[in-house]
């Protein structure tokens, strides 16, 4: 990072942490976020939606919570859909039969037919320890998704609490229950919805990184 021209990276975090650790000027790097073809991900509000199912998309790992996340479905009568492959899934199927938590795997599917998968349904989670930027969690919204996840790094930029989803105040199971119900319990989640959906527009689109990447090598080739 001292030594480059321009960099950039995919979230504001990202950028005070190189900005503290190698004493950038602000001038030195831009933040673009992940982008999305939005074609792909689309939000349709004329279809219904599964109610009484949420719906978990990504990696079976320890950094995603999945645990704490089937022991809060365990004390509702929700079920829980994970899309996603994983070195602890046979743990997870073991917890969650030990939980009796409802919790369905159904493995990796292409992102073609994933976009299509997010529309099914009301509410997705990722109750993360700590993220970069989620391309899950962007799909998810850009879909229409009520989006739920925990107060860490990578999330809170994207959720923001009772705007544009729910966050849990911690990655602790019983944090999780109280944001699941404050979703389920919501009189505004249209609204939630559309601000959420308004955000990946406004921030992720293909063409918008793309013009801003095109940006950033016009200025790059011209400064030499």
């Amino acid at each position: 990072y001292s030594h480059n021209d321009y960099s950039v990276v995919s979230s504001y975090h990202n950028a005070e942490y190189i900005k503290e650790k190698y004493h950038l000027a602000e001038s030195q790097f831009s933040v673009l976020y992940n982008y999305l073809d939005l074609s792909l991900f689309v939000y349709d509000n004329n279809k219904p939606r599964k109610e009484n199912r949420i719906l978990y998309v990504g990696r079976l790992d320890h950094q995603k919570n999945l645990f704490n996340i089937i022991k809060a479905i365990a004390q509702t009568s929700f079920v829980l859909d994970i899309y996603g492959k994983g070195k602890i899934e046979s743990e997870l199927r073991t917890f969650a039969e030990q939980c009796s938590a409802n919790v369905n795997f159904y493995g990796v599917i292409s992102n073609a037919e994933l976009s299509s998968i997010y529309r099914q349904y009301t509410y997705y989670i990722l109750a993360s320890y700590q993220e970069g930027m989620p391309k899950t969690l962007l799909e998810a919204m850009a879909s229409g998704c009520l989006c739920i996840g925990t107060d860490v790094t990578g999330i809170k930029e994207i959720i923001k609490d009772g705007v544009t989803g729910i966050l849990s105040k911690t990655v602790e199971y019983n944090d999780i229950y109280i944001a699941l119900d404050r979703a389920i319990q919501a009189n505004n989640k249209e609204i939630m919805v559309r601000h959420g959906v308004d955000f990946i527009k406004e921030n992720c689109s293909l063409t918008k990184i793309a013009n801003e990447e095109l940006l950033i090598f016009k200025n790059l080739v011209d400064a030499k």
